[in-house]
């Protein structure tokens, strides 16, 4: 039996069939554009929403810092005129009153560092003005000193029986130190070194006083022990400050080359005992300082100098000057520098000793003055 197989075709254009799915094609793009229109939309008022207190807190910083507009264009006296921290704390109290979520809680904390910072700028303001002023006591007490200080050397270039060098080198408390010489008669020299206590204007006049004292005393050829006698009564009888000095008072009979070294306190001096001898202390009687009390006696010692000895005077700011380790120079230090200069003229003495003691200290500031005189007695001509 045999099988028969009939094909039936109908046959219609494409877009027939194709016309309804690009219509839905269509339909689900243009809704997918308008949803994605909406979500921009929404995004670019939330985005503001969420950027316009940001903008505030920066807007704020600005302000606080004085860099509104352009760097720098905000003075300290602009600020201090328009009270540019209480516009910081209105912007930031807005803040954090219409944003009671993270943002609100940065601002509120903003708030609280604006405080303190207001706080610590009056408080920095203070301790400025402060600061200003002890600078300028020390600037006007360090002036004082310096100026009545003689330092024209060769000190007397007519007179060949000696030579005498001193400097003086202020820290920046000043200190008190000072030195002077200055003939009584024809034939001899006073040369003083003294150390006052405490530091600025008050230390610079108390300095003045004793040695403007001490000079006019001497001017009346006293022994040392009689002038330091004679001072110490009147500055310790008007003394309410309750300050006081180290003095070393020496006066040299450039004839004879006998020496006389009154001490009110203060450090040894030394001696080297011809050129190219070695120094060594010179042992004084005991005694305390100068303004404390009346009718105080001082001792003096007498040692007769030869042709090419030298005396060295100086004050606790060469033996006490610390290095970055907080060891001090030391007298023992001083003795063998001085050692090690023999055989060289004054002036470079007493310079390589304070250049000495400023390479030990190093970069460790230097917490007292530095003075120094020295003379080498050579003879009568």
């Amino acid at each position: 039996m045999a099988w028969h197989f009939w094909v039936v075709g109908v046959r219609e254009h494409e877009a027939v069939f194709t016309k309804p799915l690009n219509l839905l094609f269509y339909k689900g793009l243009g809704r997918m554009a308008a949803v994605g229109v909406l979500v921009l939309i929404l995004a670019f008022f939330l985005g503001r929403a969420l950027v316009r207190p940001i903008r505030s807190l920066t807007e704020a910083t600005k302000i606080l810092s004085g860099t509104r507009g352009k760097p720098g264009s905000l003075s300290a006296g602009e600020k201090e005129e328009f009270r540019l921290n209480d516009i910081v704390k209105a912007k930031l109290t807005h803040i954090s009153d219409t944003h009671p979520d993270e943002i609100g809680q940065l601002a509120t904390t903003f708030n609280e560092m604006v405080d303190k910072l207001h706080e610590y700028i009056v408080n920095l303001k203070e301790v400025t003005t402060a600061n200003e002023r002890i600078e300028s006591d020390l600037r006007i007490g360090r002036d004082i000193q310096t100026s009545v200080l003689p330092r024209s050397f060769p000190a007397f270039p007519h007179r060949k029986e000696f030579d005498i060098f001193a400097l003086m080198e202020a820290a920046k408390e000043v200190g008190g130190d000072f030195y002077d010489f200055f003939f009584i008669n024809e034939k001899k020299l006073c040369f003083i070194i003294g150390d006052v206590s405490g530091k600025g204007v008050p230390a610079a006049l108390f300095m003045m006083i004793t040695k403007t004292l001490l000079k006019t005393i001497a001017l009346r050829d006293l022994s040392p022990e009689e002038i330091l006698f004679n001072v110490n009564n009147i500055i310790s009888s008007q003394n309410e400050r309750g300050m006081f000095v180290t003095i070393q008072c020496a006066i040299l009979d450039t004839e004879t080359g006998e020496l006389k070294i009154g001490n009110a306190g203060h450090n040894p001096p030394l001696i080297g005992k011809g050129i190219g001898q070695d120094y060594e202390y010179i042992t004084l009687p005991e005694s305390i300082v100068l303004g404390p009390m009346e009718d105080v006696t001082f001792s003096s010692v007498t040692v007769m100098l030869k042709p090419g000895d030298i005396i060295f005077l100086y004050t606790d700011g060469i033996t006490e000057a610390m290095n970055p380790q907080a060891e001090i120079f030391s007298d023992e230090r001083l003795r063998t520098t001085l050692s090690s200069l023999k055989g060289n003229n004054i002036t470079e003495i007493v310079c390589g000793v304070r250049d000495e003691v400023k390479n030990y200290a190093r970069e460790a500031p230097q917490s007292d003055d530095i003075t120094i005189v020295a003379l080498q007695y050579k003879g009568k001509y």
